[in-house]
């Protein structure tokens, strides 16, 4: 039972210790398979393999290294993905149900958990998070409010000041 206990105090201090500094040349899928592994002790068995699952489908970029690594390499990667289809199989790989894409979920779990990952690059690695979702700056619609003119500004300010004289510096 001690020999078990300090065997399992090891493998908890060894996964919960601070990793190895990454580097820039480091292949994203080797670093993605150590996070994984430094943080897997944290997680539900439900989490862990959902998350498993989800850092598989990064296997197309897994040799890129993390300085190589961009937004727009995640992009592509991930319209691959949205293109892709799978298939549930039995043991004996003969397929259980036809071919279908992965769901929306599915592809957001899969972006989630690499973001998640790469969040502790930054700063000391990455300048920033390839996998960061870029917020679209919407348009501000133009108004179409009409403009008083000179008389009008002057005869709000007198009607204004005469109703409440202490907000008369606010106009």
């Amino acid at each position: 039972r001690e020999q078990a206990t300090a065997w399992l105090d090891a493998t908890v201090a060894r996964l919960r210790a601070p990793p190895a500094v990454a580097s820039s040349g480091e292949p994203l899928g080797a670093y993605l398979a150590r996070w994984f592994e430094i943080h897997e002790a944290d997680w539900s068995e439900r989490t862990r393999l959902a998350y498993a699952r989800a850092l598989r489908r990064w296997r197309a970029i897994g040799g890129v290294p993390l300085g190589a690594l961009t937004r727009e390499t995640i992009q592509t990667a991930l319209a691959e993905l949205q293109r892709a289809t799978w298939q549930r199989t039995r043991r004996d790989g003969t397929p259980t149900s036809e071919a279908k894409p992965y769901s929306r979920r599915t592809l957001q779990l899969s972006r989630t958990v690499l973001h998640a990952a790469l969040e502790d690059l930054v700063p000391d690695i990455l300048a920033y998070n390839p996998a960061r979702l870029r917020r679209r700056q919407r348009p501000v619609p133009a108004v179409d409010a009409p403009v008083w003119s000179a008389e009008q500004a002057e005869t709000f300010l007198l009607a204004a000041e005469r109703h409440a004289p202490h907000l008369a510096l606010l106009y």
